[in-house]
């Protein structure tokens, strides 16, 4: 019965805010997994970025799971870009795993978005340093940076 709530609320995902679930003392580890999957679809960035980030409370429930509950109170900010970017980068690239390769092959009218994102993390500079790597091209050879900072050329006789 949860997996068919989860799928509705999945469908109707970005209105509902509340969800009373009354004493639902039954509810095992499959129903909160599924209730948990609608906050955060964890398996890859774009199904994380679609996940509710509205939902932010299940009524008086005493045994949420931790995790769950993280969702819940992230979901409590407003901004739902600035929740949907931390879902990402808490969950995507947790453990520092880099799961970098979505950034590689994404197209480039959308990859100075997500570099902006990623630059705002503010504490960890694995991910951009990561990505960087991965992506050459964006990093300015020596020439360049010789120019840039008003170093003479040799002047050609």
């Amino acid at each position: 019965e949860m997996a068919h709530l989860s799928r509705s609320l999945h469908v109707n995902n970005g209105r509902l805010e509340s969800l009373d679930l009354g004493d639902n003392s039954s509810l095992t580890d499959v129903g909160w997994a599924h209730i948990s999957r609608v906050l955060c679809d964890r398996s890859n960035a774009m199904t994380i970025f679609s996940s509710n980030h509205t939902l932010s409370s299940l009524g008086d429930q005493n045994a949420i799971p931790a995790d769950l509950d993280d969702l819940l109170q992230l979901n409590q900010t407003g901004n739902k870009k600035d929740v949907s970017r931390e879902k990402i980068l808490q969950y995507h690239f947790q453990d520092g795993k880099t799961n970098i390769q979505e950034f590689v092959d994404m197209n480039s009218n959308v990859l100075h978005h997500a570099i902006s994102w990623i630059c705002t993390n503010g504490t960890d500079h694995t991910l951009l340093y990561n990505f960087l790597r991965s992506r050459p091209s964006l990093v300015p050879s020596d020439n360049i940076i010789a120019k840039a900072s008003g170093a003479k050329r040799k002047r050609l006789s």
